[in-house]
């Protein structure tokens, strides 16, 4: 049996290992409740033993109150497998046991960042242990779930946590103050990184595909199904083009292609105007505009003739207020909620946020952020010289400048780019369901248009409505998408290639 010892010993292991920390509520509820450990015991798990891997049962209880039972195990790798004597490195997962009745191959969920953790957001409870549990038992009704934590985050160990370059924050009074920032911070990261002893050439998403499948070995699974979202589609994108004859079938949402790590000012845009198009009615033509984009271009505007016309605000920052602010994100619907109101507010000089934000951001990054994972597997995936000679002729486009983002996160880092063929075209014949929406601005609908090429036996459903967070929204929303999902997975009809959500609820303007 599992005892509150157990537990404070892998806590203790965690921590130690500088790994996400396991939430103070969830360590009282499991020592309070500790018949979890029986049932995880007595678990068996459908398809393969873990003859090649040691698990040890554990759970959490969730905010529901339900118990769920888990087996956590790790890996040893390379840490870059092309390079004879390299070090090993550990991967580490949960698996979480399939519902009654389910039979299809496991499903191994992939998790977005890069590095985000399923079992570290689990631990953590709130809003998104119930997105993401309300994903995972939809996928045990095809087989066994296993979350893999990206190396070097999490579970997986040695773990890549930087403390950045404490010494240089200092005010971000102008954008390229900002961006040197954030060059500072990566080249210290980086520094910090290999004096410990890594090597940042294995922290690419292709080392990240192939420990994918030796999990799958370890656990004795032949084929897998494979779902992600943001970065975890560009994970799944990724094995399908070296590992097509592993998969069953993969379902992604949020895309991100191989070619995607930078976004499309101009597709992020058009989703910024779809989103102020919505809110239109709201927003009721204040300050002579139609909708809250139209609102910022102009304070943009006129922030170039002169900052002190747009209450001391830069370009740079408008930009970024198109898509996230202190009350408000467009990465979900419930965050566009506050959107027209808040520009309302900037739009009335109410703008004490932004100078606020210079000071938080510039020491934030310049501390490290969560940017070491971003800096290593972003900056290796990168983007083909054609993509970025079409961005580099964009014109501002009401959307911030992922390019220039980039150019300064990798300027610090210094990583060097997976060749130019991991970006190329490729063709795989794994059955593919993508689906996305119109309004998601952190991977554009675009992304998904372009991939799904991609698949011949593939299939993109397009929610009109739909964010970044598309997958819950939708199953939340239309009775009978899970059973569609499901019976895909098992050689079903996939789901429409069309779908609506209900209008954007948003806030009244005062």
């Amino acid at each position: 049996m599992v005892c509150a010892a157990s537990l404070l010993n892998m806590s203790v292991w965690r921590i130690g290992a500088m790994g996400a920390r396991l939430s103070v509520r969830n360590t009282m509820k499991y020592i309070c409740n500790m018949r979890l450990s029986l049932f995880a015991a007595l678990l068996s798990f459908g398809a393969g033993s873990a003859g090649a891997v040691d698990l040890d049962a554990g759970g959490v209880v969730l905010d529901t109150g339900v118990d769920l039972a888990y087996e956590q195990g790790a890996i040893s790798v390379p840490e870059v497998r092309e390079k004879e004597g390299s070090r090993q490195i550990s991967v580490g997962f949960w698996r979480i046991a399939k519902a009654e009745g389910a039979s299809g191959d496991p499903v191994f969920l992939l998790a977005g960042g890069p590095g985000g953790s399923y079992p570290e957001r689990i631990e953590e409870g709130g809003y998104r242990q119930k997105r993401y549990m309300r994903v995972i038992n939809m996928y045990r009704r095809v087989g066994d779930v296993v979350l893999v934590d990206l190396r070097g985050v999490n579970l997986s160990t040695p773990n890549t946590v930087c403390n950045g370059a404490p010494n240089k924050w200092r005010r971000a009074n102008s954008e390229e103050a900002f961006y040197d920032i954030m060059s500072d911070a990566g080249r210290a990261c980086r520094e910090k990184l290999i004096s410990e002893g890594f090597d940042l050439s294995g922290y690419v998403v292709t080392e990240a595909a192939a420990d994918v499948i030796a999990v799958a070995d370890a656990l004795g699974y032949d084929k897998i199904n494979v779902a992600g979202t943001s970065f975890g589609s560009h994970w799944g994108v990724t094995l399908a083009k070296y590992y097509s004859d592993r998969i069953s079938h993969i379902l992604l949402t949020g895309l991100e292609g191989l070619d995607h790590t930078v976004d499309d000012r101009a597709s992020v845009a058009l989703a910024i105007k779809k989103i102020s198009e919505a809110a239109r009615p709201t927003w009721n033509g204040a300050y002579g505009h139609e909708g809250p984009a139209e609102a910022l271009v102009a304070l943009a505007e006129r922030a170039d003739r002169s900052p002190k016309e747009a209450f001391g605000l830069r370009r740079y920052e408008i930009a970024e207020t198109s898509t996230s602010g202190r009350v408000y994100g467009l990465s979900g619907r419930g965050g566009m909620y506050e959107w027209p109101a808040a520009v309302h507010d900037y739009m009335d000089g109410k703008v004490g946020f932004f100078r606020l934000m210079r000071w938080f951001m510039a020491r934030t990054v310049s501390k490290g952020w969560d940017a070491a994972a971003v800096g290593m597997f972003d900056c290796a995936s990168w983007i083909s010289p054609e993509r970025r000679a079409r961005f580099e002729a964009q014109d501002w486009a009401l959307a911030p400048d992922n390019l220039k983002y980039h150019d300064a996160l990798c300027a610090g880092w210094g990583v060097e780019p997976l060749p130019d063929d991991f970006r190329a075209d490729f063709q795989s014949d794994v059955p593919a369901l993508f689906i996305h929406g119109t309004l998601d601005v952190s991977t554009p609908l675009a992304n998904a248009e372009e991939t799904i090429k991609l698949f011949p036996n593939g299939t993109l459903t397009i929610v009109e409505g739909g964010s970044h967070g598309v997958l819950t929204e939708s199953l939340n929303e239309f009775e009978g998408l899970e059973d569609r999902i499901v019976d895909w997975f098992y050689g079903g009809t996939p789901p429409s290639q069309r779908l609506s959500l209900p209008p954007v609820s948003f806030k009244p303007i005062d």
